[in-house]
């Protein structure tokens, strides 16, 4: 129990510090390319997000030795984006899934 709960602290502490990194690198890098604020928290923070989710998906249909693991890779890669859309919200979170409800 205490092995668990100090692994789950470490990898807490390790997360925090790669977000800490990964927001300073972004910033760091639009501010090396002459961008504003906007343009970095929309473009180069959504690409590092989701760059990694991206490459899981790619090695598993690129890679993916039976047509199993390939199937993953197609699943993910059409069933990530219809889990975040609006639609998908409560209508009370989203005043434009509500007026499509209705």
């Amino acid at each position: 129990m205490i092995l668990t709960v100090a692994l789950f602290g470490l990898s807490a502490v390790a997360i925090y510090l790669a977000c800490e990194y990964f927001v300073n690198g972004v910033e760091w890098l639009g501010h090396r390319l002459n961008l504003g604020a906007t343009a970095v928290g929309s473009v180069l923070a959504a690409f590092g997000t989701a760059l990694p989710e991206s490459a899981v998906t790619f090695v598993a249909v690129v890679f993916g030795q039976t047509p199993g693991q390939r199937d993953i890779g197609v699943g993910a890669a059409m069933g990530g984006p219809s889990s975040s859309p609006p639609w998908r919200m409560p209508w009370w979170v989203s005043p434009w899934c509500f007026t499509i409800a209705v």
